[in-house]
């Protein structure tokens, strides 16, 4: 059984925290930084990076209030202390211009999707000199399956169908290749990215099991409607847990999971003072 309350990023989070770690600990944020965490969700970034940065000032923004509930929780239980975090829209937050040293985003692009609007927003709290840091994939790469070349053919233009429809726009399901374009384009400098692959092979951990079964059911859901009519049965036994060919039961089953790190920095090199850290002190604690 997949536990319908657990999202594919839930699982994802989960079944790769090792490597998000990592990844996370070539994020330049320094001793007594102010960092942003937005669109923080259940608060798993929020925790990783307050944990590489004990000495850091963070916030976690969402629009989401069971989330933020989540995200306290998990930071008191897992660290030992508080984190603030703000129940408010990415897009106009109650934050005093040029506060934070770092901005952070994870996998929340796709439904933040008026880029002009929220970089704009960022770089408005953001002192000169700091840094924006993205965490996204390319929704239509998320990951590499041991799928015969045309089997993948059809999921993939049956993917890209999927998300014609969606409201989101390109740019924001497939942010990772476009960030050079998009963040030059709202002023901001030397936008670099660095990609990375997380491989898995059998046999499969219960945490790694229990992502793959997911994602691929979100896979499915996405595609079964836009594959063609005389490979949908097919195609289902492979990507739906339980399936007759079900891929994720091969003994030589192999996937690899791709994510890439965006960092751009806001022009200006002196850091501005104008703003105090009690207006973090304002900040509850709690959504309210």
């Amino acid at each position: 059984m997949i536990d319908s309350e657990i999202s594919a990023l839930d699982a994802r989070e989960a079944a790769f925290d090792e490597e998000y770690e990592t990844m996370l600990r070539g994020v330049p944020s320094e001793p007594g930084h102010r960092v942003l965490d937005v669109g923080c969700g259940r608060g798993f970034f929020t925790r990783l990076l307050s944990g590489l940065n004990p000495s850091a000032t963070i916030l976690g923004v969402d629009t989401d209030v069971n989330a933020l509930e989540n995200a306290h929780s998990v930071c008191v239980n897992q660290l030992g202390r508080d984190v603030a975090f703000l129940n408010a829209s990415a897009y106009r937050m109650p934050i005093p211009p040029e506060f934070f040293d770092l901005v952070f985003f994870a996998y929340s692009l796709e439904t933040l999707s008026n880029h002009e609007r929220l970089f704009k927003e960022m770089n408005r709290v953001l002192k000169p000199g700091g840094r924006l840091v993205i965490l996204e994939d390319d929704g239509m790469h998320r990951m590499v399956l041991p799928l015969d070349p045309r089997d993948e053919g059809i999921v993939q233009q049956a993917l890209a169908t999927a998300f014609e429809r969606r409201s989101a726009g390109i740019d924001g399901l497939c942010f990772s290749r476009y960030a050079y374009r998009i963040l030059k384009r709202n002023g901001w400098r030397n936008p670099k990215r660095y990609s990375f692959g997380f491989d898995r092979l059998s046999p499969l951990s219960r945490i790694d099991r229990r992502f793959f079964d997911i994602a691929l059911t979100e896979l499915w859901s996405l595609v079964g409607d836009h594959t063609p009519e005389h490979e949908r049965a097919r195609l289902k036994s492979m990507l739906v847990p339980g399936g007759r060919d079900y891929i994720v039961d091969r003994p030589e089953f192999s996937a690899t999971l791709f994510t890439s790190l965006i960092m751009a920095k806001k022009d200006g090199s002196n850091f501005s003072n104008a703003a105090s850290c009690s207006a973090i002190d304002r900040v509850p604690m709690k959504p309210r």
